[in-house]
């Protein structure tokens, strides 16, 4: 077996080369660790998440979305929950929209479900519209998933939207003469189409 010799090498060369590698050798982990907290960042990590993929930790606290006003197409009055607001009584009314005095009381949360909407007073989310036939007229009531009274089918007619209770197929129904009720649904009833604003 025939041994290779090794050829001297100047010195200057030889921490050139240890200086070279040195330098690819960081640049490479540098590069690899970039590498690293891009793949790690959330933003990346949501991109690549397929669609098995579990959800956030926090995903149940995210943010509720905007409330709206409802303003009835025929009337041009809002939706509105002073009368519960301040003690009164639990029906809702309608009154001029931006009323001062009435921007939490005109505000309700849309809550969408499967199949259903509740609209919740938009201040205090734990409140719902709640629709009874009869005189008592529309009502505001402590929400509750098995109260078919307070789910609403939403149907959007053009911009507006119409609102058939779950319980009695009625519709949510504004006019000056009767206040805010649930009446038999007619398509062509204006009192029944309302704004979200």
């Amino acid at each position: 077996m025939r041994l290779r010799k090794e050829r001297a090498r100047p010195v200057g060369c030889l921490f050139a080369g240890r200086r070279l590698g040195m330098a690819l050798a960081t640049a490479g982990l540098l590069a690899l660790s970039l590498t690293s907290a891009v793949a790690a960042s959330p933003a990346n990590a949501a991109s690549r998440a397929g669609p098995l993929a579990a959800a956030p930790a926090n995903a149940a606290t995210k943010a509720l979305p905007p409330s709206v006003r409802l303003a009835d197409l025929t009337t041009g009055l809002c939706l509105d929950a002073w009368n519960w607001g301040i003690g009164v009584g639990s029906r809702a009314t309608q009154i001029k929209c931006g009323e001062s005095g009435h921007w939490n009381t005109q505000h309700w949360l849309i809550t969408h479900f499967p199949g259903y909407v509740k609209i919740k007073v938009g201040f205090d989310t734990a409140w719902c519209l709640n629709a009874v036939v009869g005189t008592g007229g529309v009502t505001i009531k402590r929400c509750r998933s098995n109260d078919l009274n307070q789910n609403w089918i939403r149907t959007n007619v053009a911009t507006f939207q119409r609102f058939e209770n779950s319980a009695n197929a009625e519709c949510l129904d504004g006019s000056l003469q009767f206040g805010v009720r649930v009446a038999p649904c007619i398509p062509t009833d204006k009192h029944q189409l309302w704004a979200p604003s």
